[in-house]
């Protein structure tokens, strides 16, 4: 049997399960950038990671470790944003392999590659056809493109980030995810190109943000521009506003006519109706 085969048996009896648990955790905590939608593209993504050779799926429960681990291992970010929020996704896991009947002692590599996903340390040495690899590598892809520009600046945003700082810091996080991608794939050209794609589009955006930052003034009440945009998210976090549709409608009840924020809207709803 090929791996799509085996990723397809497990999606097909677990991931319904796994949509009712991770939708259940997030229904009274509004966290767009960490909710079912990215637990969701993760598992695309570490699917075409695993069918181009970046992890052996051997068998179904190899596919069905890779399903579980995609899908919980920012369910903890429905409680805790900080750094300890793989551990409680972990804790989470523990839950949901117990109510359907899976043993703890089988999935100790999930376990481990969940509370320990978001230690970016791409110096250490390590397997590189791991389930940690893997599920970091996927996770990093979903902070590409238009959706990883709205991921990162609402997560920033929740962890008080200043709004001047957020170009700079964007762009040396995604630098790092980036280039331990690029050195993970550099097998699968296609693979590399089409998300490299992405990538740019994240840097592109981080650049002019800095650079309309060192002049901008926040809080004006008129949004404009890359900088305009972190503040329209922020708008829309305190008013639990979703990405895609809703903040299309939400920037025309506002009559925001700025060109820039019109054009990332319009992108990042695409993209997100694209995705899944």
């Amino acid at each position: 049997m090929e791996s799509e085969q085996y990723l397809a048996a497990a999606e097909k009896k677990y991931k319904q399960n796994l949509e009712n648990f991770i939708s259940g955790i997030f229904r009274e905590s509004f966290l767009p950038s960490h909710g079912p939608g990215h637990h969701r593209r993760v598992w695309k993504y570490g699917c075409e990671l695993a069918v181009n050779g970046l992890f052996q799926v051997r068998d179904e429960l190899s596919a069905l470790k890779l399903l579980i681990a995609c899908y919980l291992h920012d369910a903890g970010m429905a409680y805790e944003r900080g750094e300890m929020h793989g551990k409680r996704s972990m804790e989470l896991c523990r839950i949901f392999l117990r109510k359907n009947h899976l043993h703890d002692e089988d999935f100790e590599d999930v376990l481990g590659a969940i509370e320990n996903h978001d230690k970016k340390d791409y110096s250490e040495a390590g397997d590189p056809s791991s389930l940690k690899l893997i599920l970091s590598i996927a996770d990093d892809l979903d902070a590409f493109g238009f959706t990883g520009i709205y991921r990162y600046i609402e997560i920033y945003l929740e962890r008080n980030v200043p709004l001047n700082q957020l170009g700079r810091k964007i762009g040396i996080n995604a630098g790092t995810r980036y280039e331990n991608f690029r050195k993970h794939c550099s097998h699968s050209p296609d693979l590399l190109n089409r998300h490299s794609i992405r990538y740019r589009v994240l840097e592109d955006f981080c650049l002019n943000y800095t650079m309309q930052s060192d002049s901008y003034i926040f809080g004006t009440g008129s949004p404009q521009g890359f900088c305009g945009i972190a503040e329209i998210i922020g708008e829309m976090l305190k008013q639990k506003i979703y990405p895609g549709t809703e903040m299309n409608r939400y920037i025309a009840e506002r009559a925001c006519s700025d060109t820039v924020i019109l054009w990332f809207s319009g992108e990042l709803e695409k993209e997100m109706s694209e995705a899944i």
